[in-house]
């Protein structure tokens, strides 16, 4: 179990647990519940950054920071600041020599789960951090699949984290010396796990563990969720244009590539919401960007130019 909260008071914590919440009346008791349970033979902190719910949330974070002085902080803001000026916040306020994230609405399986990831850490110092499988779940628990499949290969690499994020964000653990150098620029996206991810595999090999200690909560309450097919594509791109000015150049030609292919995505999802200006404006620019070569099979380009050949009547 955690060590007693008498006798940790003196002890610098080894992790702090980086947890935002928002709405997450449902959910938020189990999250910290999964925190609470875990056995290490070091301290860890769990810092709350609640954003202003308007449920009950922030009564339950305060009823755990009462019952657990010495390891629950809570930062209780004033006016809500959005998730990622939230999280930005929090991980500032993190103070162990490593950091685990975990949202008000996931939860860890297993209370072994900190300890091994620490011990894996620091077994392999090239690591700046680790992460292992988890289970999606649905609102209620219920299994949907796993979360990594294909499952990646013990040592994952940047190149590996380009076209999408494999890594559960419930079970990611990295150095927090990394989280100094992580730009300004990164919390001004919609989504700050993938380009934390980057930047972290940006200074050395990120370490899988195939073993399933957490789970991940699919729910239409969540701020990823809510938005629609297109914006969720714009907000893709804009993580791409941010990458390429983080990035090394040598790993431009593949953000490029990929970032074409989002665009592609983009155009689809504008048409079919039936916003085909918008949807021909992208299209031009999907064709017009390098790479330059149409990555689009024959039968399938000639079906896009004639859509595109409407979109401009």
């Amino acid at each position: 179990m955690l060590k007693s909260d008498a006798g940790a008071q003196q002890e610098a914590p080894t992790v702090s647990v980086l947890m935002i919440t928002y709405n997450h009346e449902r959910f938020i008791a189990q999250a910290i519940e999964s925190v609470l349970v875990q056995r290490t033979s070091f301290r860890v902190e769990l810092v709350i950054g609640e954003d202003c719910s308007t449920d009950s949330t922030r009564a339950i974070v305060e009823h755990y920071a009462s019952a657990h002085p010495a390891t629950v902080r809570p930062l209780l803001h004033e006016r809500n600041l959005g998730m990622a000026a939230n999280a930005r916040a929090v991980a500032a306020a993190c103070r162990g020599e490593f950091v685990a994230c975990l949202e008000g609405d996931d939860y860890w399986t297993h209370s072994d789960k900190l300890q091994h990831q620490v011990d894996f850490l620091r077994s392999h110092p090239e690591c700046p951090a680790c992460f292992h499988n988890a289970e999606v779940v649905s609102t209620e628990g219920v299994r949907i699949r796993e979360f990594c499949t294909p499952k990646p290969s013990a040592l994952v690499q940047v190149i590996d984290l380009l076209e999408w994020n494999l890594i559960p964000t419930v079970s990611l653990l990295y150095r927090r010396k990394f989280a100094a150098t992580f730009p300004e620029d990164i919390y001004k996206l919609a989504m700050q796990d993938w380009p934390v991810a980057l930047l972290l595999a940006s200074q050395g090999p990120l370490g899988f563990i195939d073993e399933i200690w957490a789970a991940y909560r699919m729910h239409g309450g969540s701020a990823w969720s809510a938005k629609g097919t297109a914006q969720k594509w714009r907000h893709v791109m804009a993580f791409y244009d941010t990458m390429e000015k983080l990035l090394a150049p040598s790993h431009r030609p593949t953000l490029r590539a990929v970032a074409k292919r989002a665009r592609l995505h983009l155009v689809e999802a504008l048409a079919a919401e039936g916003k085909t200006g918008p949807a021909a404006s992208e299209a031009w620019h999907y064709l017009l960007t390098r790479p330059r070569r149409f990555r689009l099979p024959p039968a399938q380009r000639i079906r896009f130019l004639q859509r595109l050949a409407r979109w401009k009547t």
